[in-house]
């Protein structure tokens, strides 16, 4: 009877030897095939970036110059050939700025503020009003952000400063990052008159910036009224 009960216990721990070893061999097989479709991501999103670079971008440029030379030629077009430029130069800005997104595997949370900081200062470059205001707190090299939520949360500065100049008639415009872990907040602000979220003609601009949130795994928070417009959006991060 003793034998029995040892051959048994065995051949259970043979079992569940070979179970955990079949385990352990599925679990590396995952993280080989993760491993796999991130590095053919990452090479789908630099050949992206590349062509972007090489096709769309160096058109830009060609487009700018010739705006350039042709306000010099025509004064009486010079305004429009100005603000075609204007508008040419900002398009080509966004893509400066997905391009680099695009090149990364990873962007650094101050990376990102950074670069942030960088556009709104270009954005900015010929605007004398309203006035921009920009603080990061915490920005570190320990917390990273994926490329899509890099992206999402350039773009959703954009919308939402575009629409605050559109419509705002503010003369102050606050942008915060501020970086908690195991969360990151986006903060845009405005001193204007404010708007009905259910009757504006921002709707949708923002169900386009809550759609941006909703794939981030995030949410969004919006306050509007006479003493201005603010937009929170909180995106969780990992460590």
């Amino acid at each position: 009877v003793i034998r029995d009960a040892q051959e048994k216990l065995t051949v259970l721990h043979v079992e569940r030897q070979k179970a955990f070893w079949d385990a352990e061999r599925e679990l590396q097989d995952l993280k080989i095939s993760s491993l796999s479709i991130n590095n053919e991501l990452y090479g789908q999103r630099e050949h992206l970036a590349r062509d972007l670079h090489d096709g769309i971008g160096s058109q830009l440029t060609h487009i700018i110059s010739r705006l350039d030379i042709l306000s010099l030629a025509d004064n009486s077009q010079q305004k429009h050939l100005q603000q075609l430029r204007d508008f040419t130069r900002d398009t080509n800005q966004y893509l400066r700025e997905t391009i680099w997104i695009l090149n990364k595997k990873e962007v650094t949370c101050s990376q990102f503020a950074l670069r942030l900081h960088g556009f709104l200062q270009n954005l900015w470059e010929d605007e004398k009003y309203p006035q921009l205001k920009w603080h990061c707190s915490n920005p570190s090299e320990n917390i990273n952000l994926s490329p899509e939520v890099a992206v999402h949360l350039m773009r959703l500065t954009q919308e939402a400063i575009a629409n605050i100049i559109k419509h705002a008639q503010a003369d102050e415009i606050v942008v915060e990052l501020r970086i908690n872990p195991p969360q990151i907040n986006l903060v845009i602000k405005d001193n204007g008159i404010g708007f009905d979220p259910e009757k504006s003609s921002y709707g949708f601009g923002l169900e386009n910036m809550r759609q941006r949130v909703a794939e981030m795994g995030g949410g969004l928070d919006l306050k509007s009224g006479n003493f201005g417009t603010e937009i929170q959006v909180t995106i969780p991060v990992t460590t």
